[in-house]
């Protein structure tokens, strides 16, 4: 049984595209006159992502593929989990974070 019929797909993410894609929610939302948005990801989810089981490059490994499905979400948080985040506490703020705030006025 195949649980992953899109273990092909992949999705080219980068800082750049994260900030556009916020300036381009911003502007819709605002233009359209929404009531709310919602930022479903506020946190990435690399520390979840690094201690979930699974072989992503394993393509028979069923844990590896419901990883690899879910690995859309590992990076769109607004705030970036540093790698010492157990000795920190503090989420550093990426520059999505910023166009978020301003484009609505914070």
């Amino acid at each position: 049984m195949d649980l992953n019929p899109y273990a092909n797909l992949s999705f080219k993410g980068s800082p750049e595209r994260l900030n556009q894609w916020v300036s381009t929610l911003v502007e819709e939302a605002k233009s359209n006159d929404y009531v709310l948005v919602n930022w479903f990801n506020a946190f990435d989810y690399d520390p979840l992502w690094d201690k979930s089981p699974g072989d992503v490059t394993d393509l028979n490994d069923p844990l590896g593929q419901f990883k690899s499905t879910f690995g859309i979400w590992k990076n769109m948080g607004l705030w970036e989990i540093p790698e010492n985040y157990g000795e920190t506490l503090i989420p550093a703020p990426k520059e999505g974070l910023e166009i978020w705030k301003s484009g609505w006025g914070y």
